[in-house]
């Protein structure tokens, strides 16, 4: 419930600043914004055609680094979740109403790698297990608000999905690491959550 709360505010958040953005209506073709999610940071190139849709550029990444978020898989009582991602992605962004052109519904594919390691960290280890997303490419499904067509600062909010073929994944212990497939948290199909703030001109 305190997800859904927060997801909630969030929207109204960026509701308000975009119809702050309303104000000027002067139409932008071109705008470029850097975005944060879980994959990492991004830098995105837009292509505005007209006030109702978009084409945009990403590319992104993430360094290697531990993750705040540890899975919890059968068999595996103590482990470290560490990761790294390089991406690129090519979006479609429409704003389908007429009057509510703050909301947008975004899809596209994205091409490019995540690499995780998982370290069982009880004393003597377990060794390492390694679950890397690498098929490319991958499709992606979303709908955000924000990140509207005038000229000026833009802000956006995005949640979506992206759908590939699943990780593949190794280690020394067959029974591990058929839970690590198992396990909900590497699925063929990975959330996402970006924030983004950029300038339209």
């Amino acid at each position: 419930m305190k997800k859904i709360i927060f997801t909630l505010a969030i929207v109204g958040i960026f509701h308000n600043v975009t119809l702050a953005q309303n104000e000027e209506k002067e139409s932008a073709q071109y705008g470029a914004s850097i975005g944060i999610s879980p994959f990492g940071g991004s830098l995105n190139f837009q292509y505005h055609k007209n006030e109702k849709t978009s084409f945009s550029v990403s590319l992104g990444g993430l360094p290697e680094s531990k993750s705040f978020i540890t899975p919890d898989i059968d068999g595996m009582d103590e482990i470290e979740l560490n990761g790294k991602s390089s991406w690129m992605g090519f979006f479609l962004n429409h704003r389908p109403f007429e009057k509510m052109n703050w909301f947008r519904v975004n899809m596209g594919i994205g091409i490019g790698s995540i690499e995780n390691t998982i370290t069982e960290t009880l004393p003597g280890g377990g060794g390492d297990y390694t679950v890397d997303y690498k098929s490319s490419p991958v499709g992606y499904f979303g709908v955000g608000v924000g990140q509207r067509t005038f000229k000026g600062l833009t802000f956006g909010f995005d949640l979506g999905l992206l759908y590939g073929s699943g990780p593949e994944v190794s280690g020394p212990d067959a029974d591990k690491v058929e839970a690590i497939r198992n396990n909900s948290f590497f699925s063929n199909v990975l959330p996402n959550i970006q924030l983004s703030l950029g300038y339209n001109f």
